[in-house]
């Protein structure tokens, strides 16, 4: 393996892990750029030795003196990404959290693996729908702990202060609602936040919304 080949692969791997902690640390997600990073390229590194470190093996494998299996190394870096995302799962309120990027964390090390294989558009192809997945499919509404909920989508847009936003979160945990997902965008000197709540007990979401508006730093809110 030549040192160009070496570094295509790796500077490959940290665009696609680039691209991915980019869209998961713009919605304020646990992992973001560097995590999503340090994944790939530590993955990519160590298929690369796994495929590449022990090739000065190979006659003594051919002598019969040794088994040398090339996969093994790469074999365990799918369960021990397994543990770092394990981290990320927070389960607050009866509601769980982390479960996608944990996922993507997952994912990513799997990118890295490919690209550092040498399967470059299985890498590329996998990065852009991981990024499209991550966008397009948001707040499925999915119930917490199998309670029966009516789910309806909400943007707040507030300004990009975290008392206010921590003020919004804390009324509507006080409220007759389930915060089921969460995305929080910010755009300058505004954060825009999409929610999925799950109303239960008959909560009321128009009075919902108006109870919104009326807070402190609250620009507009929209079902």
């Amino acid at each position: 393996m030549t040192l160009l080949d070496c570094c295509i692969r790796l500077g490959l791997a940290l665009a696609c892990g680039y691209a991915i902690g980019y869209e998961r640390g713009n919605r304020l997600k646990q992992a973001g750029v560097r995590t999503h990073v340090i994944v790939v390229l530590g993955a990519c590194l160590m298929t690369i030795v796994s495929k590449y470190g022990y090739t000065d093996l190979s006659g003594a494998a051919a002598d019969g003196l040794l088994k040398w299996d090339a996969s093994r190394i790469a074999s365990q870096i799918v369960t021990g990404v397994s543990f770092l995302g394990a981290g990320m799962i927070i389960m607050h309120h009866r509601t769980v959290t982390g479960l996608t990027t944990a996922a993507g964390i997952w994912t990513t090390a799997g990118i890295g693996m490919a690209i550092g294989a040498g399967l470059y558009w299985a890498g590329i192809i996998t990065t852009a729908l991981v990024i499209l997945v991550q966008t397009a499919f948001r707040g499925d509404g999915a119930n917490t702990l199998g309670m029966q909920t009516t789910n309806s989508d909400i943007t707040v847009k507030v300004e990009n202060n975290g008392r206010y936003i921590s003020n919004i979160l804390d009324f509507l945990e006080d409220s007759e609602v389930e915060i089921i997902a969460l995305d929080m965008i910010r755009l300058g000197t505004t954060a825009k936040l999409e929610l999925t709540l799950g109303l239960k007990n008959g909560a009321d979401l128009p009075r919902l919304v108006e109870k919104l508006q009326m807070m402190g730093g609250v620009k507009s809110v929209k079902m």
